[in-house]
């Protein structure tokens, strides 16, 4: 038997609501294309995406449960999983529970409880494209950055190369001053900048003449 790729195998949502009925429903309507994950309550649903090792990409909630809405829930779970998409189903009148979701808990979508299965399955299809052209573009900035610094080193090696007199030096000053950065607890944006800041820092002397650096 062949294995199961990574792009065979399916994804994982968590579906959240205090009716099992509904539960049901959405595990029955989804199952086919989507490995499905459910809770009865916010609280628990919190448990399960702490203690899951599956990635969860989508969550669907309902808002009106007991103890924990349904925007107070994605709105913790989004402290600690920001990756994942959100869906919250409402009813008609729950206009504050819609500019919630909007405002605090970065929702793809909010649909009417009454949804219909065809475009529930739409929309769900939808979240999970979105999801996965994140990673697509996540995956290719990794690529550029790491180029990037692929590039700045062979310049600053070439630098260094050219003056025999202080050969290393642009990695002993990068080193030093990301050393003062996080003594300074320096962020790691503000440091990176630094590191690309002290590999190229004598970068004039790639076009000066040896006679003049010597």
């Amino acid at each position: 038997m062949q294995p199961i790729s990574s792009e065979e195998k399916k994804h994982t949502i968590l579906v959240v609501d205090d009716e099992i009925d509904n539960v049901s429903l959405l595990k029955r309507t989804l199952r086919k294309e989507y490995n499905i994950l459910t809770a009865t309550s916010g609280f628990e649903g919190l448990d399960i995406l702490a203690s899951c090792e599956e990635e969860v990409v989508l969550i669907i909630s309902y808002q009106r449960m007991p103890g924990m809405t349904g925007t107070e829930f994605l709105e913790r779970s989004n402290e600690t999983h920001p990756a994942t998409l959100s869906i919250l189903l409402t009813g008609y009148s729950d206009i504050d529970a819609m500019i919630d979701g909007i405002n605090k808990c970065e929702l793809f979508q909010y649909i009417t409880k009454h949804w219909d299965s065809s475009e529930l399955k739409l929309v769900v299809k939808q979240a999970i494209d979105n999801y996965q052209l994140s990673l697509t573009k996540k995956s290719l900035l990794k690529q550029l950055r790491e180029l990037l610094y692929t590039t700045i080193q062979a310049i600053s090696e070439a630098l260094d190369e050219k003056d025999n007199y202080t050969h290393g030096h642009s990695k002993r000053v990068t080193l030093y001053s990301l050393i003062l950065g996080r003594a300074m607890n320096l962020d790691t944006a503000t440091l990176e900048k630094l590191q690309l800041a002290g590999l190229l820092h004598d970068i004039g002397k790639i076009g000066t003449p040896e006679n003049i650096l010597n």
